[in-house]
């Protein structure tokens, strides 16, 4: 899954890069709206200044689909291991629409 964009708003001015390297191109008003306590994002021009977060990219992804109008991560079908990092990832930045 290296080096792929699996969020990827065409017109984005955040691009977020999980631990294992995929890349996610956001709106930095939904992040700000949402996630209350995610890192001091400025707007990035390139890849090469992507925000590194520590979780990976499965993680991430279900967390940024809750900032945005989407069908939220169906929570009943994870594992358990996989449902106690979403959670403890949407404590740290303060997602609270989980």
């Amino acid at each position: 899954m290296q080096n792929q964009t699996v969020v990827n708003a065409q017109d984005a001015d955040v691009i977020i890069k999980s631990s294992d390297d995929v890349y996610f191109h956001l709106h930095k008003k939904n992040i700000e709206c949402v996630a209350r306590a995610f890192p001091h994002i400025e707007t990035p021009s390139g890849l090469d200044n992507a925000v590194c977060l520590p979780e990976t990219a499965n993680i991430l992804e279900m967390l940024f689909t809750c900032i945005y109008p989407r069908p939220m991560p169906a929570l009943d079908q994870l594992d358990w291991n996989t449902f106690m990092l979403l959670a403890e990832a949407a404590e740290k930045y303060k997602v609270f629409v989980l």
